[in-house]
């Protein structure tokens, strides 16, 4: 479909509405987030010693008939009494009863970013690959290692970016892991058709530049969403119709964006940089005439 019949079609369809940020911003938040390449192991050696975890088969999904923090709790049994799942230290300590993990990789801030974007390719030892997408999480909050880092000035607020905190980490080893904890929120993870990955939480297929994690409590998915921001690294404007596909532990509200960079070197470069202002139009279909 060209272009003139698609705004043909949201034309009689669909009438655009600005979304106003909260008093408290002037515009909005868009973000960017992209599908890592890490190097992996089908087997665990001195080398490939981190897991890419499976669903815990101890781990409750807790229906009250209402949600917390958007979703319905996660938890484990013990001694008759329905407590918290374990939290990313407590994983890590291996404490959650896992089955065979999908493989293994090399690098902790590796797997940790894989977390973070939520879908990812390994590559293994015999240069095949295994596309890997979102499957559940422990129900714990999203809480970001790099509002930490700006808090401690280790990072200033104008120059944090993923690649910053990666430069961190490197040159603090021994404070790394703690880094990582403080973000208690765990992701599992399934294998994904390497043909339809990586998979949005609309069980549809990512397509960069077009696709965008949203708050569904305030852009419902499915939403044509219109933005007009700029690029972090050539500062040239882009102006583009997306639509909402995907959800993020971290995108809240209706001024919150993630945009989808799709795979390779210069999507990380753009995901890890891009936290600019912009403006946002969604396109509700038109309400029937009196």
């Amino acid at each position: 479909m060209d272009q003139r019949r698609i705004l043909a079609f949201l034309h009689e369809h669909f009438e655009p509405h600005r979304v106003n940020p909260a008093a408290a911003q002037s515009r909005t938040l868009i973000t960017g987030y992209y599908e890592p390449l890490l190097q992996g192991s089908l087997t665990s050696s001195d080398h490939f010693r981190y897991p890419v975890h499976r669903v815990p088969e101890d781990m409750l999904r807790v229906e009250l008939g209402f949600q917390v923090q958007g979703t319905d709790p996660r938890g484990r049994l013990e001694n008759r009494r329905v407590l918290p799942y374990w939290t990313r230290r407590d994983i890590d300590q291996g404490k959650a009863r896992t089955p065979q993990p999908i493989a293994w990789v090399a690098d902790p801030v590796d797997l940790f970013f894989l977390h973070v974007q939520g879908s990812g390719r390994i590559q293994l030892t015999d240069g095949s690959f295994v596309s890997v997408g979102f499957a559940d999480h422990n129900g714990h909050p999203y809480r970001s290692i790099g509002r930490v880092l700006i808090d401690e000035g280790a990072i200033s607020r104008e120059e944090m970016s993923m690649q910053a905190i990666r430069a961190w980490l490197r040159q603090n080893p021994e404070r790394s892991m703690p880094l990582l904890h403080h973000n208690p929120r765990y992701i599992f993870f399934r294998e994904l058709d390497p043909l339809r990955s990586p998979l949005g939480s609309a069980g549809v297929v990512l397509t960069p530049w077009r696709s965008v994690a949203t708050d569904p409590a305030s852009i419902p998915t499915g939403t044509p969403v219109f933005l007009q921001t700029r690029n972090p690294l050539s500062d040239e404007p882009i102006t583009i119709l997306t639509v909402a596909q995907d959800r993020g532990a971290a995108i809240k509200g209706p001024a919150r964006i993630d945009l989808f960079f799709g795979f390779g070197q210069n999507a990380e470069l753009l995901a890890g940089h891009m936290k600019e202002q912009g403006n946002l139009y969604i396109f509700l279909p038109k309400q029937p005439g009196p």
